[in-house]
């Protein structure tokens, strides 16, 4: 951005109001040591990051503050998610990045505070504007957001063809690891596209193999290999039946999906529940067949 145009964006006295202001200026001057400082619900480590980011917000000239806060660590929010002090500063910090700088990730952060209401109102028409925003600049998890709201029916009635097309979209822009899993679904459930099970779980597969840390995918892309795996009838499919490697997929599912549970991703629980009862299902089955783990399963030993 050229100077010229960097002097035409509002300062943040111009841009919020004068008590939101006002405010940042109380959190950013924090001092513990002060008797007389602004005093937040948690006085330790909370208001620190609370001061530090609306000190930021006030006193520097672009949306440096969310890049450096939000963006490299996608576990701050539910970090310091119980501070209603960090709730204000965060969405007020978001604001002056979308509406300021027409940040990206900020734009697909306020859209998902506004999905699922924390820290804002509860509106999905809101996630939907602001996830179309970030699609226009061509963010693809802002794609997948927005694919998720017309599967669901967050928009009025469940929309899978537009819900698909967002999916195939990002993954024909290439290999986005949910976007994979996403699609794979499409024919698993043969909802748009006829049912295919073999391609199913070769997309599942290449999800599982690809999705390096994104422990969220890797637990659904798991799950659902388990569960195809489980299954004796899918051998039809070219799909191996192999409770042994199920109960492993069942694992891998638990673990991940127990970390996003408590990563503020609560929506996780049935799953989590379905992953730990598919472990007993699994072993079930492996006594029944008299499996020896040791001899036919040895890339699961140290």
């Amino acid at each position: 951005m050229d100077v010229a145009a960097k002097k035409m964006k509002p300062k943040p006295e111009e841009y919020f109001s004068a008590e939101e202001y006002e405010w940042l200026q109380k959190v950013a001057a924090y001092d513990r040591d002060d008797p007389e400082r602004f005093v937040f619900a948690d006085d330790g480590e909370v208001a620190e990051v609370c001061s530090n980011n609306a000190d930021d917000i006030i006193n520097e000239e672009d949306d440096w503050f969310f890049a450096l806060r939000l963006g490299q660590d996608p576990d701050y929010v539910p970090k310091y998610a119980d501070s209603p002090e960090f709730g204000r500063v965060l969405v007020l910090g978001l604001r002056w990045c979308v509406d300021v700088w027409e940040n990206v990730d900020a734009a697909r952060w306020l859209g998902f505070l506004h999905q699922i209401g924390r820290f804002v109102e509860k509106d999905v028409q809101e996630a939907a504007r602001l996830y179309r925003f970030c699609e226009s600049k061509g963010d693809r998890q802002s794609m997948i957001n927005l694919g998720y709201l017309y599967e669901y029916g967050h928009l009025g009635e469940p929309d899978y063809e537009a819900s698909y097309k967002q999916f195939a979209k990002v993954m024909a822009l290439g290999d986005f690891p949910e976007a994979i899993y996403k699609v794979g679904d499409a024919y698993s459930r043969a909802r748009v596209v006829e049912r295919d099970l073999r391609t199913a779980y070769k997309l599942y597969k290449k999800c599982y193999d690809n999705c390096g840390d994104l422990i969220g995918v890797k637990a659904n892309a798991a799950f659902r290999l388990a569960e195809l795996v489980i299954d004796p009838s899918n051998e039809e499919w070219d799909i191996p039946y192999d409770p042994v490697l199920a109960l492993h997929y069942y694992q891998v599912a638990e673990i991940g999906l127990r970390i996003e549970v408590v990563n503020d991703s609560p929506w996780y629980a049935e799953r989590l529940e379905q992953a730990i009862a598919g472990q007993d299902r699994a072993r079930s089955l492996m006594d029944e067949m008299g499996v020896d783990l040791a001899a036919k399963h040895r890339m699961f030993l140290p």
